[in-house]
């Protein structure tokens, strides 16, 4: 509505017409805040106003009774001076407020502008102002009634005028309005008081309570004018639940009581009996229009805010129920758009079409078959035409919800009209004359759409002709239907309820099976059959099924079709005749022979269990027994060409200490959804469905590292790419995935022929042989039939073992010593194979073993017969070379080639390194020792005896013995012997050397105490020493001691040996190193060159330590500068060293710093063994001492 409170203006014209638009402007700008009675909420109210010029022919009196087209406030103007207004304009003043009086109305307002030339007029009479006179003549008792402006130039005074008079006009318009108001509401809520009397109108009080939602629209007071209409709605709702429960019983007693009522119902009765109608009693006299019958069932129309035709439609009494409801819920909605609440809306209209409908029953309104579904569908359709692009801010779901189920309403009212009009596919005929005059009724009971001339031209996609349309050919009607039904179908999926969608889809599917599209209608029934089995409702599942497999059949899937046929006969819930003809029908299938090989998961037409074996353990040439047990849930027998069971490896799982543990914990934790207790292998042709969450997550023990230096440890998710899997990118929670059926190709198999499986429990005998040797569990059952095989993966716990022993040699002893001749015995079993005599073994060892045997060419010729299971034996002796550069254990591979089996035999013989040589060189300045070291490696003892150390390629250096020679040193794991030379040359520069150490050795185990000789060869090479290093430490104090805590001097000497060639253009670097013993106060290394043949340095060094504590310790490297990487590489290729790290940051540059250390032998440091006593500090006063 676009009405405004009436202000009448009076006085000077001219006046308010220069003030009238910037009146108009300001006066909404600022709200005012209102007061009503009865305790109610003040509410904030933005006041705007339609200003019509004074006439008192136009003056209300009390006897009006309207609120919107009411003068509620009355202004006068006036910029008089004082003359003026003594002869002119007080005398129509005193009229105005005659008039006004007279017509009882207290709302005016009187307003002075004084303007600049009566300013000047009265300013030396201030007192006697035009605004005083009439303040003193007409607002003596009332000085709020005058107010007095100024010409709006701008400045504060006259800025502040202005605003004091829109807040008084304000304050004035809102008392004006409460008292009207308080008076309206009491008139009306006495009227609504007499609703029980005679001759009470409802109409009538409509009228009246919807003039005050029009006074509350006018102010902006939405949620106000809503509460009216809301009360109007529950008080005619009541009305019409009374009329049809309260008057029969009022028409029950006086039947019982009075007699001559009971002679005239019983007439009444009896009359309406033979004429087919229901009773109807004129009980409440303004009932008589809405109970009328209905010609017309248009639907609501939002085009309008207000359609003032119904309203005086409804003034006069003469609209039907289905207007008045229309009537009602417009206004509703318009209210609701102002509020911009398009969800509650679509929530109203889905309880306003379901009650409306219900009211018509219980009045008992006639009205065409059809005529009631048609308006259903009209009011639904506009009202979601209406918000289809409309959010509600505060609950989109709750808004989107309720569209989708009002989008549901809708195609069920449109299946239904399709049904009366024949326009429902599957039927092959045309709709009958009868049907095509139902629609023409119809069509013509919609009305006329007559759009708004400010509007645009919505007409094309109306709802009326929506349905016109729809009911205007089949192929039509079917593309609406589908179209609406897809939309509310998507709508549901959209807010995630998937139930009320897999509902609307199995409509569907039965319309597409109806048109003769079964191929649509699968997917659509496969949905309602995920519902109903995640709901538990086995028998709509079932009944659902069928419908299935109908479809199925008529697509011709036959892979399909036979999936849901032994579905459809397992399940208890159908009739037998069902569950037999879908039987024969998989039987006929599966005999067929342009069938195509078909393989099924057998559950749960047949549930097959493995439960007893005949033994846990066999051999291979043993027969064996497996028991099966097939329960057959058909309702009859069934052939099967064959029953077969395949064995798998069944390997034991390996355990540890910590798995133990962690396998008896408690069980994993789990997520217990609503539908967990079912079963989807129940439903066959609906495979697996992905969760959204699995019901439980599995755990496993994480460890990476070793024992001693583990990297990490903890507790693991085995199926985190479920747990962590995104829903979305998985096409949801609802999608199938593929589960495909596999048939086991496993040559461990058994088999019964021709089997025929009775109803019920079927107990089954499988003798099985053949077997090769290993561990078996059974597999895959299977039930073939023709082209046809259900599988069954088992998950039992029999398992068996089927032994074969196979022919294998062991030697003993096993514990054997290398160096030395032993004796062994050799085993041969059998086995499961028998040796026949004469066979024969050769005896193939590899080439670092040799062997000896009493036969010729180490051939072994059995004498006897070796049964199976027994063993035969001989003697063989067994030499290895000890390896002095090796490990402890020695593992070589003996081959005995059998002539009675395909390939040799191969045994390991492990052998003990008796022991191990190493060598090290010492310098004492010039002198070199060598000295050579045997380490023992088993407990038996060997003796060393007559060795020697010789040089090879040199014979300008002499070995001096230091042992005493001719002794004996006996060797074992506890016991080692060392060997000492002293180096002399004539020579000054040492040449390399390759030296070789011999020795004899026997092995005291061995009787015949035969020698063997061992040799040991290395070289040595630059070992001359060519620098002495010596280190001193000297203390800064007086006393020459050093204390902890108290700086020292570390003197380092490097002398040049004379024999060794100057090296004056060799840069050398030394690094001192004080461990934890020393803190270095200066550089700790430094690059210096030879002068003179020697150098010196020193620095300053801190004790950390008392007591005897090495010298820091010195380290003389050669220094070669800057070097290019490309030098660097070819260097320690060919040197065979490996370049251990290269600093990135400096990838740049091609120079690379370098120190390379010298050879073992060059540099003798003379101080390496030295200590300095260092004193603790000084300690003055107490001293604390603890014992731990």
């Amino acid at each position: 509505m676009e009405a405004k409170p009436i202000v009448t203006s009076h006085g000077n014209q001219s006046l308010f017409s220069s003030l009238h638009k910037p009146l108009l402007e300001d006066l909404p700008k600022e709200p005012a805040e209102w007061r009503r009675s009865y305790g109610r909420p003040a509410r904030n109210v933005q006041l705007e106003a339609s200003f019509v010029p004074y006439d008192d022919d136009i003056l209300p009196d009390d006897s009006v009774k309207t609120l919107v087209s009411r003068l509620y406030f009355h202004i006068f103007w006036t910029d008089c001076d004082l003359e003026t207004y003594k002869q002119k304009i007080k005398e129509e003043i005193n009229d105005w407020c005659a008039a006004l009086k007279a017509k009882n109305i207290p709302d005016w307002l009187i307003v002075v502008f004084n303007s600049d030339e009566n300013k000047g007029k009265t300013k030396l009479l201030p007192r006697s102002s035009v605004y005083d006179k009439i303040k003193s003549d007409f607002c003596s008792k009332t000085p709020d009634r005058i107010v007095v402006l100024e010409p709006l130039n701008g400045d504060s005074k006259s800025v502040s005028l202005w605003n004091q008079f829109l807040s008084r006009l304000r304050t004035l318009l809102l008392q004006a309005f409460t008292r009207h108001l308080q008076k309206y509401e009491d008139n009306m809520r006495a009227l609504r008081e007499e609703r029980n009397k005679v001759g009470w109108n409802f109409q009538e009080y409509f009228i009246v309570q919807e003039e005050l939602a029009f006074m509350f629209e006018m102010l902006g007071l939405f949620d106000d004018a809503l509460i009216q209409y809301d009360e109007l709605d529950a008080l005619f709702t009541q009305f019409i639940l009374n009329h049809a429960s309260g008057r029969l019983r009022e028409i029950e007693t006086e039947y019982r009581t009075n007699k001559i009522v009971k002679e005239e119902l019983n007439q009444l009765i009896l009359r309406q009996l033979t004429s087919k109608k229901s009773i109807q009693l004129e009980s409440v006299p303004w009932l008589r229009s809405l109970t009328e019958a209905c010609k017309v069932w248009a639907g609501v129309s939002l085009h309008k805010p207000i359609t003032w035709e119904k309203r005086d439609q409804i003034k006069d009494n003469k609209v039907t129920l289905l207007e008045f409801r229309n009537y009602l819920f417009s206004r509703q909605c318009a209210i609701l758009l102002l509020l911009k609440r398009p969800g509650e809306i679509i929530q109203r209209a889905i309880d306003y079409l379901h009650e409306t409908v219900q009211e018509m029953k219980t009045l008992d309104i006639e009205i065409t078959e059809g005529g009631l579904d048609c308006w259903v569908y009209l009011s639904g359709l506009e009202v979601l035409l209406k918000c289809e692009n409309m959010t509600d801010s505060v609950n989109p779901r709750a808004q989107a919800l309720n569209t989708a189920y009002l989008w549901d309403y809708v195609c069920r009212k449109l299946e239904k009209l399709g049904e009366l009009c024949g326009l429902m596919p599957g039927d092959s005929s045309s709709p009958s004359s009868d049907q095509l005059s139902l629609v023409i009724d119809l069509t013509s009971g919609m009305g006329l759409e007559i759009p708004n001339e400010h509007e645009e031209d919505t007409s094309k996609n109306s709802p009326r002709d929506k349905l016109r349309e729809a009911l205007s050919s089949r192929e039509s009607f079917q593309r609406i239907y589908l179209e609406q039904s897809e939309l509310a179908m998507g709508t549901f999926k959209y807010i995630g309820r998937f139930r009320s969608a897999r509902m609307i889809g199995k409509n569907l599917a039965d319309f597409y099976m109806k048109l003769g599209e079964p191929q649509k209608a699968e997917n659509f029934l496969l949905d309602a059959m995920t519902s109903y089995h995640q709901e538990g409702w086995e028998k709509l599942r079932d009944e659902a099924r069928l419908e299935l497999a109908q479809c199925q059949y008529q697509v011709a899937d036959h892979y399909k079709y036979v999936k849901t046929a032994c579905q459809v006969a397992s399940s208890c819930s159908l009739q037998v005749e069902d569950r037999t003809f879908h039987i024969s029908e998989v039987l006929n299938i599966a005999r067929t022979k342009a069938a195509a090989h078909i393989l099924l998961k057998a559950p749960p037409l047949l549930k097959i269990e493995v439960t007893d074996m005949s033994t846990s353990k066999v051999t291979v040439d043993e027969q064996f027994y497996i028991t099966m047990v097939i329960d057959n849930t058909g309702p009859c027998d069934i052939p099967c060409d064959s029953i077969w069971l395949t064995l798998t490896d069944c390997t034991p799982d390996l355990i540890t200490g910590i798995d133990k543990r962690l396998h008896n914990l408690k069980t994993p934790v789990t997520r217990q959804t609503s539908n967990s207790s079912l079963d989807n292998r129940h439903v066959m042709n609906l495979k697996r469905m992905k969760k959204q969450v699995p019901s439980a997550i599995d755990l496993c023990l994480h460890f990476e590292g070793s024992p001693n230096e583990p990297v990490s440890t903890g507790i693991a998710c085995i199926n985190s790419h479920e747990v962590l899997k995104r829903n979305d990118s998985s096409g949801g929670m609802l999608k199938p995935v593929d589960d495909k059926v596999t048939k086991d190709t496993y040559n461990q198999s058994v088999c019964l022929k021709d089997v025929m499986l009775k109803p019920g429990k079927n107990t089954l005998e499988i003798i099985c042989e053949g077997i090769t040797s290993g561990n078996y569990r059974p597999g895959q059952a299977g039930v073939k039939i023709g082209h046809v095989e259900l599988l069954k993966d088992m998950s039992s716990d029999l398992s068996i073992l089927v032994t074969c022993d196979e022919t294998f040699c062991e030697i003993f002893p096993e514990s054997l010593i290398a160096g030395t001749v032993q004796e062994v015995t050799v085993c041969l079993h059998a086995g499961n194979i028998p040796i026949d005599p004469g066979s024969k073994v050769n005896i193939m060892p590899s080439d670092d073993i040799s062997i000896e045997t009493c036969y010729p060419d180490n051939t072994v010729i059995l004498q006897k017969e070796v049964a199976r299971g027994n063993t035969t034996e001989w003697k063989m002796k067994i030499l290895q070379e000890p390896d002095i550069f090796g490990g402890k254990a020695i593992d070589n591979k003996i081959a005995f080639d059998c002539s009675w089996l395909p390939r040799p035999l191969l045994t390991t013989v492990t052998l003990r390194n008796p022991f191990c040589v190493t060598h090290r060189l010492h310098t004492a300045r010039e002198m070199k020792y060598l000295q050579v070291l045997v380490h023992g490696q088993c407990e038996t003892q060997f003796v060393l005896k007559n060795w020697s150390l010789v040089a090879d390629t040199s014979k300008d250096v002499d070995l001096v013995g230091m042992n005493k020679p001719g002794t004996q040193q006996k060797v074992n794991i506890d016991q080692s012997c060392s060997f000492m030379w002293q180096l002399k040359s004539n020579i000054e520069q040492l040449p390399p050397l390759d030296l070789t150490f011999t020795s004899n050795y026997y092995c005291i185990m061995q009787e015949a105490n035969e020698q063997r000789q061992l040799q040991y060869h290395f070289s040595l090479t630059e070992f001359q020493t060519l620098f002495t290093v010596k280190v001193e430490v000297t203390s800064n104090g007086e006393n020459k001691v050093c204390r902890t805590g108290t700086l020292s001097t570390l003197k380092i000497h490097i002398l040049q040996m004379p024999v060794s060639k100057p090296l004056s253009d060799q840069d050398l670097m030394y690094e001192v190193s004080g461990q934890s013993n020393w803190s270095m106060h200066g550089k700790s290394s430094s690059v210096f060159s030879i002068a003179g043949g020697s150098y010196s340095s020193s620095f300053q060094v801190m004790p950390l330590v008392a007591g005897f504590i090495p010298l820091p310790r010195v380290k003389l490297y050669k220094y070669d500068g800057a070097k290019t990487v490309d030098d660097m590489l070819v260097k320690e290729e060919s040197e065979r060293n490996v370049l251990d790290s290269t600093d990135e940051e400096s990838s740049d540059s091609d120079q690379v710093s370098e120190h390379i250390e010298f050879n073992q032998g060059q540099v003798y440091y003379s101080s390496l063994g030295k200590q300095v006593h260092v004193y603790p500090e000084e300690v003055k006063g107490e001293v604390e001492v603890s014992i731990v």
